[in-house]
């Protein structure tokens, strides 16, 4: 399957990204140790504090992997509609996003095609659909791991991917 354009972004970008916004706000579904973040207390994830809500885990504890990934899912989700509801205010704003994560960021698109799409990005829904595959965790010697259910994938990739003709 083609992919006419991408943008991926390097975890480190999540720090300027986060600044950039003035910080994301939440209410944190968990406390992380050595931090102001507390569960259930609204907070505004500013820089590092941003960065460790959304990569810190338990290697000790087998569902520390799943409780981190319910905190990115969260995350991403508070950062897209910030910045959705930004850039209608202001759609320029994101040319200066792109700028901001250059240096974490791998895309093919140009300057004149971001700022083509930025309108249209503006006036689009800050929702996510995140789909999740199914999986068995077990502990292994060391770390959690996961086994992904190779059917349950298939089943995805046609659901996310593919629209039956009849």
């Amino acid at each position: 399957m083609p992919i006419t354009y991408y943008f991926t972004l390097n975890m480190s970008g999540l720090v300027p990204l986060a600044d950039f916004l003035g910080g994301v706000t939440l209410t944190p579904l968990q406390s992380i140790p050595e931090t102001d973040i507390v569960e259930g207390v609204d907070t505004v994830l500013l820089g590092e504090h941003a960065y460790l809500y959304i990569r810190r885990r338990d290697q000790f504890d087998i569902n520390s992997s799943l409780d981190r990934q319910a905190r990115q899912m969260q995350y991403i989700r508070a950062f897209a509609t910030q910045a959705f509801q930004r850039t209608k205010e202001n759609p320029a704003m994101l040319l200066s996003l792109l700028e901001t994560t250059a240096a974490y960021s791998l895309t093919n698109l140009s300057i004149s095609e971001f700022s083509y799409l930025s309108p249209q990005i503006a006036q689009g829904d800050p929702s996510l659909e995140i789909v999740t595959l199914t999986s068995i965790i077990a502990m292994g010697e060391i770390y959690a791991e996961y086994y992904l259910d190779e059917d349950a994938v298939y089943e995805t990739v046609l659901d996310v991917y593919y629209q039956q003709i009849d």
